[in-house]
């Protein structure tokens, strides 16, 4: 009988240690979710085992809009798809209309700023360069985690993660995944 109240009493203290996940040493409790990168929504995900794992459940806009993975947005006059990937998730934009003002001498960035021909600007992840048209084309992506522009259709790895700049077709993506599957 004893033996008996001692494994249950050690089943129970056991069962109560709260297991966290760690993600690039950020402490998280079970379902938590966090931004990372200011690009990528991260879930913690404890198992009843005592073993736990973080995956991405989501994607950012560059202006800070939450979109869950498989959901699509429209943002001002953009529209964003958070795609679900075997490795996590990958945030693909639809490109803008082509601006009429052929004499443009420069481009309005997200911020308010105005950038000149040729020059190059972080808007989120995505590296555009300021086009005579008064356009901010996409010429590559952009993660805090990686020295330098991602170029488009190319990767880096930092740290365990993969980072992807996609162009197909009028559609642009960035992605971020852990290299371990």
């Amino acid at each position: 009988m004893l033996k008996t109240i001692l494994i249950l009493s050690a089943t129970v203290v056991l069962a109560t240690f709260a297991v966290q996940c760690d993600h690039s040493g950020r402490k998280m409790n079970n379902n938590e979710v966090i931004t990372v990168q200011n690009a990528f929504r991260v879930k913690c995900v404890a198992e009843d085992s005592g073993s736990w794992r973080t995956e991405i459940v989501g994607c950012v806009t560059p202006d800070g809009t939450i979109i869950d993975a498989g959901d699509k947005k429209k943002v001002g006059d953009k529209a964003y798809d958070c795609v679900k990937t075997p490795g996590g998730v990958s945030l693909k934009q639809s490109m803008h209309t082509a601006s009429t003002n052929v004499k443009a001498t420069g481009c309005r960035a997200k911020d308010g700023s105005v950038k000149k021909i040729g020059q190059e600007f972080v808007e989120g992840n995505f590296v555009r360069k300021c086009a005579p048209n008064g356009m901010g084309d996409i010429v590559g992506c952009h993660a805090k985690e990686v020295t330098g522009t991602i170029p488009l259709n190319d990767s880096r790895t930092v740290n365990g993660m993969i980072y992807k700049c996609e162009k197909n077709g009028a559609n642009y993506g960035f992605k971020a995944q852990s290299v371990q599957q």
